[in-house]
């Protein structure tokens, strides 16, 4: 299968060199003398730039907009730099093996929620990988064969936010970690140690698709209202079929791919959330949005797209297709987390009236027939 590759750029975040070496913690005592231990807890930020079957794009491209609505994310926990799954000598179990949590909802960034509070163990430290792939994924994650990389196959409809994190400090995070008179080890992050000094995993999500919202408007007045130009159906042309990359030894690596064969593409429905296309009424010189919006592979730089659309017409209901194709100006790609709006600009059918202009008849030359002068 042919690729076409696009990488999530990943938050800059200030790391010491990470090691191996896990580094012993001394358990910190409480004022009886008894030690303590600290929840695993994970901070839900974002850099939304954008935004049944899938639930439809994350957050949104405003303050208003952009918030968590409680979406499953799922979470490992390896050994530093390297992906080894973190072992929990109480539950003899992996801590975090693609465990699914929960977004907070109504903010930008929350704490998530999960099941049994896990506590981290006294020495060692840690990486923390998230992801987002809705119902786009349907099968467990597994190392590649580089063992570098945790890999799943995804298969999007246009409805997906696919989303991939590794947990890093923001400046809140820095600052905070920097404040503790006890010291601030930059490679003992994420770890008991980090934890006491009020530094959880963070993830920064980054969108790896781009989101298209279509928008219409009636471009004469008898294209819109009840009686006008009603758009029933939108469909484009696109790869779904795709390899995620959710977590890697280099960040840099992760991302999505998708295959350029015919096999791997479909077209792909606007919906509204995973329910059909709502048909909206058209209204003249204002835009109307259709659907949800639809969420495709981005580095592509052109999507073709049909758009069918039908108006009731002296007792019949008179339909077309419109093709189109929906590139940028400039002709660049388009880029993964950004939103693109596409304006639709329609007009009511025109009746074929077909005149019958009559030409008359020219007087020609009067022919004399005559036996006499013959």
């Amino acid at each position: 299968m042919k690729k076409m590759f696009f990488c999530a750029a990943a938050a800059a975040v200030v790391f010491a060199s990470c090691s191996k070496e896990n580094v012993v913690d001394a358990p910190a005592l409480n004022n009886n003398g008894e030690e303590t231990v600290e929840a695993i807890s994970f901070q839900m930020g974002s850099s939304f730039e954008v935004t049944t079957r899938g639930t439809g794009a994350v957050g949104g491209n405003t303050t208003e907009t952009n918030k968590w609505n409680g979406q499953k994310l799922n979470v490992y926990m390896f050994d530093q730099a390297s992906l080894d799954l973190a072992y929990n000598q109480t539950t003899s179990a992996n801590y975090f093996e693609n465990a699914e949590v929960t977004a907070p909802v109504g903010v930008n960034s929350g704490e998530a929620t999960y099941g049994n509070a896990q506590y981290y163990p006294s020495t060692g430290n840690f990486d923390f990988f998230a992801y987002h792939g809705d119902d786009a994924v349907t099968e467990v994650p597994a190392l590649n064969d580089a063992k570098d990389a945790y890999t799943v196959a995804v298969t999007i409809d246009g409805t997906q936010d696919l989303m991939v994190a590794k947990a890093g400090l923001n400046k809140q995070d820095t600052t905070t970690f920097e404040a503790d008179t006890r010291g601030h080890d930059y490679k003992r992050v994420y770890s008991a140690y980090s934890a006491r000094r009020g530094v959880q995993p963070r993830f920064t999500f980054k969108h790896l698709l781009s989101r298209f919202v279509f928008q219409a408007e009636a471009a004469e007045e008898g294209a819109a209202g009840v009686d006008g130009i009603k758009i029933t159906k939108i469909e484009v042309k696109a790869p779904v079929k795709g390899e995620m990359t959710v977590a890697a030894l280099n960040k840099e690596n992760l991302g999505v791919t998708f295959g350029t064969e015919a096999a791997d593409s479909a077209v792909l429905a606007l919906t509204n959330r995973g329910a059909a296309m709502t048909v909206e009424t058209l209204v003249f010189g204002k835009k109307v949005v259709l659907g949800e919006s639809m969420l495709l592979p981005a580095g592509g730089k052109e999507y073709v797209a049909d758009i069918y659309y039908e108006q009731d017409k002296d007792g019949q209901t008179i339909k077309d297709i419109y093709t189109t194709t929906i590139k940028l100006s400039d002709g660049s790609a388009f880029v993964a987390g950004t939103q693109y709006k596409i304006n639709i600009k329609v007009y009511d059918f025109k009746k074929i009236v077909l005149t019958a202009d009559l030409t008359p008849w020219v007087d020609g030359e009067e022919v004399e027939a005559d036996a006499e002068k013959e």
